[in-house]
């Protein structure tokens, strides 16, 4: 077994050319580079599919920036900056993670609605401008639940790693009902 590097084209967007990959008789998927100049160690990110279904999200939730008044015939209107900021780093916070699948996005009449199913399991965000309704539900029973205006990136992150069984800390300080 030898210790090789594989160069990939640069392509726009930041993406770092030099991976290392281990060349064996082992099926090995070419590893990237996120972000930063070839001496920065970057976040390294395996399938280049899964990359791409994320940034095809994010630039979905962009796009929510050009929705017209009364896009959805019920007097929607576009995204707040807000709701596409927390949604856009949602989404780039995980894209990084192998482990986790992008959700469904959409808009809804007041922002954005991302959504991630596994059989009868769901997690579901609302973002709107002032605030963040999530639910995190398996089967008819609501698991986690809770409206809250100073939700972070960090605590939607840790709510999709539980959804996802990637991080198995208690919901103490995730679980924010509304009053």
């Amino acid at each position: 077994m030898s210790i090789g590097t594989l160069t990939f084209p640069v392509e726009s967007g930041g993406l770092e050319s030099v991976s290392e990959a281990l060349v064996s008789h082992l099926d090995v998927q070419p590893k990237r580079r996120w972000g930063g100049p070839p001496e920065a160690p970057g976040v390294l990110v395996g399938d280049p599919r899964h990359e791409r279904m994320f940034e095809e999200s994010v630039s979905e939730i962009q796009g929510y920036r050009r929705l017209e008044r009364n896009w959805d015939t019920y007097g929607g209107v576009r995204a707040s900056e807000q709701a596409i900021q927390f949604s856009t780093d949602t989404l780039k916070a995980l894209q990084a993670r192998p482990e986790i699948s992008p959700p469904h996005v959409c808009p809804i009449s007041t922002g954005v609605y991302l959504e991630w199913r596994s059989g009868d399991r769901l997690l579901f965000f609302e973002v709107d401008e002032d605030s963040l309704l999530f639910v995190m539900r398996e089967g008819d029973r609501d698991l986690e639940q809770g409206e809250d205006p100073n939700f972070g990136v960090e605590r939607a992150v840790k709510l999709v790693e539980r959804f996802h069984g990637v991080d198995k800390t208690p919901a103490e300080g995730i679980t924010q009902h509304s009053a």
